[in-house]
């Protein structure tokens, strides 16, 4: 289905003195779901009203995933040998609370995040504001999670050692075991949904994860072709035999202004 809720191959309608016009969309416009680079059979996506979750048919065990990339941390160094773990920046902490803001009106029945300090405090102002107990989930965490380094893209440069070494091996992400990391995530995914079946679940996470689950869904070899923002929404309908249907990717409309 389209973003009105039209099937995306459905025949067009008949002409008549009372068709109105659809308003033209403006192409520039990116604050609506990014779904250009999905199969055409995936280019789903939903719109809920404001206070009520998604439709869901009675006695459905589906499982509809909010997938979200955490907010923007500080940078972090420690001694080798001990992973960086740092905090939200100040940014981020406003990025949250935003995000906290859209959420509250989605239906939410449980908050799932890694285990990993940036996912966990950027879930804080929603289960805070909705009375929620957050369940730590191992098998989430970022693939960089034990670097002695954390450094937000955004303070990179081409020259920076993190830099370098992606771009002479691409999967030196993953700690030099792709397979390994992929498999973690999709046991970490597989796991929520068969524990929360007919719930609605946000799940704090990274952007490596959230790129291969993606990956993993829509069947391309390429785990980066994707990006997520901070806070980016991805949004998924699991159900308990295996199927996953991609409704939306990188959702930022409700944090754009604190991207930059």
């Amino acid at each position: 289905r389209g973003c009105d809720g039209i099937p995306v191959n459905a025949p067009a309608r008949s002409e008549g003195p009372n068709r109105r016009e659809s308003p033209k969309r403006d192409p520039t416009d990116r604050t609506r779901c990014s779904t250009r680079n999905l199969p055409r059979l995936s280019r789903v996506v939903t719109r809920t009203l404001p206070g009520a979750g998604p439709f869901r048919p009675l006695g459905s065990a589906t499982v509809e995933l909010l997938v979200l990339r955490h907010a923007r941390p500080e940078a972090e160094s420690r001694p080798d040998g001990e992973g960086a773990n740092p905090p939200l920046s100040d940014i981020g902490r406003r990025q949250a609370q935003v995000t906290a803001d859209l959420l509250a009106g989605e239906g939410i029945e449980h908050v799932v995040t890694s285990t990993m300090r940036r996912a966990i405090e950027t879930a804080g102002p929603l289960v805070r504001r909705l009375g929620l107990e957050p369940e730590p989930v191992v098998g989430l965490e970022e693939s960089d999670r034990h670097r002695s380094e954390y450094v937000p893209a955004e303070e990179m440069g081409k020259d920076h050692a993190i830099v370098r070494e992606f771009l002479e091996d691409r999967e030196s992400v993953f700690g030099g075991d792709y397979p390994a990391f992929r498999l973690r995530v999709t046991d970490a995914f597989d796991g929520i949904v068969e524990r929360n079946r007919g719930r609605t679940v946000a799940v704090y996470c990274h952007g490596m994860v959230m790129g291969v689950f993606l990956q993993t869904i829509l069947g391309h070899d390429d785990p980066f072709r994707i990006y997520h923002d901070y806070c980016g929404i991805l949004r998924v309908t699991a159900s308990s035999n295996g199927i996953r249907t991609v409704r939306c990717v990188n959702e930022t409309a409700h944090v754009r202004h604190l991207l930059g």
